[in-house]
């Protein structure tokens, strides 16, 4: 997430000082009378094999469709009886979606085939799981061009860059399948210069000041080619590579740049001339609800971002409610303290440094949350990407090998106030410990690698905001600082349905920005256009965070004394990423073990 959620977080404070103030067919679990264990038995051992089968070959599918996300998945697919093909990006095209969907579609008729009250219960939940992300891609085929491949934050051209740099050279045939990929990319990057062209005859392109700033960002990106990052890391990633000798890393290194020079940099220029041709003539301005079927798409994006069900309407009022309460907490802690502007404005947390704070979050969290720390290394994000990724990224790391975790820090947008918390988003007890404890509990891969933004942004963002409690500082600061982060969070996600369901306007912005003490036209611009060009992506980090704020709340009321929070995050991240109302589900059940348990 970008710095202005950071920079701007006095301004809003400010403002408080001033005023002073599925199908089941055969038996069922419950209905076996006249059947006998062992025939029950075989039924289960028939119904488990059919099962983890189909999820194996829909792991293997989804795995051979990109070359990039096999690498960082497994480092020996082999052992998963995957034999690897041609390097491939796939296709960025409503042709390759529909022939994915028709497949998926060949997957759930399978699925519906298998009885699911015969499956064991971590398989029940894996079935509902797997259903219902089938019946969302489905689902999401009308709204193919609603898509957009090349959004400022999330886009494929932001992105690229840090995957081929964290490319993992398991062995030299790792270093020649990466090879293969940047020469897969021009033709990549032609399928989705041909998706755009579709979107503009559709009257879906984007916005002429949306292209400029992706246009910048490739142009950054190509600055200088020949001291292109990627060029310069390239030796350093290679050192892990067993039984390469001197000559072998020079002809590599040259391999390399020659790619990058002659392969890599005039695609990410061909896409530049492409989006400059492609402007104008836009003649819808504004969010997602101005387009035909906007609003539809908007609340289908918004499910999928975040895994809750909760529709536009009711997102929006759960957001006044909290960012009220919120308001109401920060207001009675500045009159009952009247001098906190000063420890707020330079909050002087319990460490500073990047290692130093990783490891006292390890330390202070391992009585709340699960899952000894795993070996991780901290990077920054080189200059040329300074201006175009989040502040902090996690690295997930593979499958089948033990890895050091990587988390990224982009010094231009993660300020010295901002890092504590931002590590505690990306490592622990955010991302870092939701990844490797979910690992831990040994589900089928397939869980791995299915795609639950919503889970694990909004765990990382109540992570987050859980740091502040042990963050060194006096209880009044950290309260506040919590607040104040969780409000501004809010005020975005406002925004953003605001902007992309309600029709929201710049004026309809300032408006609530101004009542929140953000007054400064630049970083109001800053901030319409940032949501404008990101629909629905605060609030994969808020509204996420909101329904794991709720599921505790509904844990503690129910459990009273008995809760423990130990318990209740370890229940959390070895259930596993997942749809909200699945996991609400599965919360019935852990509170009424808990019960009968005491």
């Amino acid at each position: 997430m970008r710095q202005h959620l950071n920079k701007l977080i006095y301004l809003l404070l400010t403002a408080f000082l001033l005023c002073g103030c599925a199908k089941n067919a055969g038996l069922s679990s419950n209905d076996v009378s006249g059947v006998s264990e062992s025939a029950l038995s075989v039924e289960n051992e028939s119904a488990a094999f059919q099962f983890n089968a189909l999820c194996d070959e829909l792991f293997s599918h989804m795995l051979l469709s990109d070359s990039i996300t096999l690498n960082y998945s497994l480092s020996d697919p082999s052992a998963y009886n995957i034999a690897e093909t041609a390097a491939t990006l796939g296709e960025y095209s409503e042709e390759s979606v529909l022939a994915e969907n028709t497949y998926y579609e060949n997957i759930l008729t399978r699925l519906n085939d298998i009885d699911r009250d015969l499956l064991s219960e971590k398989d029940r939940l894996t079935y509902d799981i797997i259903y219902k992300t089938l019946r969302a891609y489905a689902e999401s085929e009308e709204y193919m061009l609603y898509e957009e491949p090349l959004s400022p934050i999330s886009g494929i051209q932001a992105k690229l860059p840090v995957l081929l740099a964290e490319y993992h050279f398991y062995d030299a045939a790792a270093v020649e399948k990466y090879f293969d990929i940047i020469e897969c990319i021009p033709s990549y990057v032609d399928s989705i210069i041909r998706f755009e062209r579709k979107k503009k005859e559709a009257g879906l392109f984007m916005s002429d000041s949306q292209a400029d700033e992706i246009i910048r960002q490739c142009m950054d990106f190509i600055y200088s080619p020949d001291n292109n990052y990627l060029i310069k890391i390239f030796k350093d990633n290679l050192s892990g590579v067993n039984g390469l000798d001197k000559e072998q890393v020079k002809n590599y290194c040259a391999q390399n740049k020659k790619l990058i020079t002659e392969t890599l940099i005039p695609a990410y220029k061909t896409l530049i001339s492409s989006l400059s041709e492609l402007k104008g003539g836009n003649q819808t301005l504004g969010g997602l609800c101005h387009f035909p079927e906007g609003k539809e798409y908007y609340a289908a994006l918004v499910r999928s971002q975040t895994g809750s069900d909760k529709s536009p309407k009711q997102i929006f009022s759960l957001l006044e409610s909290t960012l009220a309460s919120c308001k109401k907490n920060m207001t009675r802690i500045v009159a009952a303290n009247p001098d906190i502007y000063d420890s707020v404005s330079n909050p002087a947390f319990a460490e500073s440094e990047p290692d130093a704070i990783m490891r006292y979050l390890i330390e202070n969290t391992k009585n709340t949350f699960p899952a000894p720390a795993n070996a991780y290394a901290i990077k920054y994000v080189h200059p040329s990407l300074e201006n175009t990724l989040s502040p902090a990224m996690y690295i997930t790391p593979p499958i089948d090998c033990e890895t050091a975790d990587s988390i990224y820090i982009n010094r231009a947008e993660t300020g010295d106030s901002s890092l504590f918390p931002t590590l505690a988003h990306e490592g622990y007890p955010g991302h870092m410990c939701q990844t490797r404890t979910f690992m831990a509990a040994a589900p089928h891969p397939i869980r791995l690698i299915l795609d639950f933004g919503g889970y694990c942004e909004g765990w990382a963002t109540y992570a987050e905001l859980l740091s502040y409690d042990i963050s060194g500082l006096d209880g009044n600061t950290a309260e506040l600082l919590k607040n104040n982060k969780l409000a501004l969070l809010c005020i975005y996600c406002l925004i953003d349905v605001g902007i992309h369901y309600r029709g929201w306007d710049m004026s309809d912005v300032c408006r609530l920005l101004n009542d929140n003490g953000i007054t400064d036209s630049a970083d109001i611009e800053e901030i319409y256009s940032g949501v404008l060009y990101e629909p629905a992506l605060y609030l994969k980090y808020t509204l996420s965070c909101l329904e794991f704020m709720d599921m505790r709340k509904r844990s503690e009321k129910a459990l009273g004394s008995r809760f423990n929070a130990y318990e209740f995050h370890k229940f959390i991240l070895t259930a596993g990423p997942a749809y909200f109302d699945i996991l609400n589900a599965q919360l019935d059940k852990w509170i009424k073990q808990c019960l009968a348990d005491t």
